[in-house]
């Protein structure tokens, strides 16, 4: 049976997203909005595809990261046992530019600024490295200790925000050769997501530990615990070890900002206020009709859905 290991929207053009499987079919098209559309989409899925020229029979493209402001490019991580290859192309799959690393790549980002919108992050076991795609090479690597995630900075292009096993937080200066780290230690764990939005840091590990920083002061404002560390005993193991599925999403809407985590093959969403006071104290289950384990899930480019990804595509009212 096939999967979809990957999904990508970009704000550049919120009318089609991109999705990768296993045979490494990538492609541009108009966004899924009604169940009707589920539909057709997941009988169309069933036909075994692949249109990416710079691919082989061995290929596994585990993300699609499209980002660069004028909308052209996207970025497509590919995995070949434990390689990891970093390919540049255009929305139609002509090739522009590869990047060949020796050890298996978990994780690719472009920088959301503006400014330095060139250059590429990828997170290889405890090093960082950048990768200008105008250069054609890596231009900056640094290293560290037990990093589970990272993100740019939305507001400075030489900053990059990482966390490690304890849910520690560090500051990478690209400018300086030292970091500065913060935080308060939690419960060991092999898996952890970090995100920044607006003024505040979301950390939230395997263990099902959530908490929120103050990016202004460091501070942390508030932690939690997450419904049964977000993955139930009966969930079903993931297609494969490429496969780096996210732990949560947050997103800011009109009166707060909402928070949907991974439940097994469900979600769970927490809303918070402005101040991240939270709504509600019991977090709402939105069921999903995938039968296997989640790969890959996202907000919808323009209308309040979740949109997920497994052995077919789905769509979740967030309502």
């Amino acid at each position: 049976m096939s999967t979809i290991t990957s999904l990508a929207y970009t704000n550049c053009s919120p009318q089609f997203f991109s999705f990768s499987t296993d045979y490494g079919y990538v492609c541009n098209i108009p966004i899924i909005q009604s169940q009707m559309d589920v539909i057709e989409f997941n009988n169309k899925f069933c036909e075994k595809k692949q249109n990416c020229n710079f691919m082989t029979g061995n290929d596994f493209i585990s993300k699609i990261i499209l980002y660069p402001f004028d909308g052209t490019l996207q970025c497509l991580l590919l995995q070949k046992n434990n390689l990891s290859q970093i390919v540049i192309t255009t929305l139609d799959n002509q090739l522009v530019d590869e990047f060949k690393l020796l050890n298996y790549c978990d994780k690719i980002l472009w920088n959301p600024n503006e400014i330095g919108n060139e250059k590429i992050a990828c997170k290889q076991l405890n090093a960082i490295h950048i990768y200008d795609v105008e250069a054609g090479a890596v231009t900056q690597n640094f290293i560290t200790n037990d990093i589970l995630d990272f993100q740019w900075d939305n507001k400075n292009q030489n900053f990059i925000y990482s966390c490690d096993n304890f849910g520690m937080i560090s500051i990478q200066d690209l400018r300086l050769l030292k970091d500065n780290k913060f935080g308060e230690k939690i419960r060991k764990c092999v898996k952890s997501q970090i995100e920044l939005l607006d003024d505040y840091i979301f950390v939230t590990t395997n263990m099902g530990d959530c908490s929120i920083y103050d990016i202004r002061n460091q501070k942390r404002i508030i932690n939690f615990e997450l419904r049964s560390h977000y993955a139930p005993k009966d969930c079903l193991p993931i297609f494969s070890k490429h496969i780096n599925c996210p732990i949560f999403k947050v997103k800011s809407i009109i009166d707060g900002y909402i928070y949907v985590y991974l439940y097994g093959t469900d979600f769970m969403i927490k809303k918070f206020s402005k101040t991240l006071e939270c709504f509600d104290n019991e977090d709402k289950l939105i069921q999903t009709r995938h039968v296997y384990s989640i790969n890959d899930f996202d907000f919808h480019s323009i209308l309040p859905l979740l949109t997920s990804v497994s052995n077919r595509i789905d769509l979740s009212n967030l309502c």
